[in-house]
């Protein structure tokens, strides 16, 4: 692996618990605030973003980043089965 180098990146988020199974996210470098909570299938309220969504934004964004052209990615979908996770 010569004239390689390593690079690294941090990103540092924070989790304001509420109650119960829900809570905020936010970030220094970011403005806003993320609602964040338990899915409904898993006990939760069911009303906010939950991890699931967030982690399959994170997919999709990556997803509309690497194509270059946003006229080539207009809208993304991901799903996930989570039975097949389970």
């Amino acid at each position: 692996m010569s004239g390689k180098t390593t690079k690294q990146f941090f990103f540092e988020v924070q989790l304001n618990w509420l109650e119960g199974k829900r809570g905020i996210l936010s970030a220094k470098d970011t403005p806003g605030t993320i609602h964040v909570a338990t899915p409904l299938e898993f006990g939760g309220e069911g009303k906010p973003w939950t991890p699931e969504h967030l982690f399959l934004s994170s997919i999709s964004s990556c997803f509309m980043i690497d194509s270059g052209n946003s006229s080539t990615c207009r809208q993304t979908s991901c799903v996930m089965d989570i039975d097949e996770i389970i």
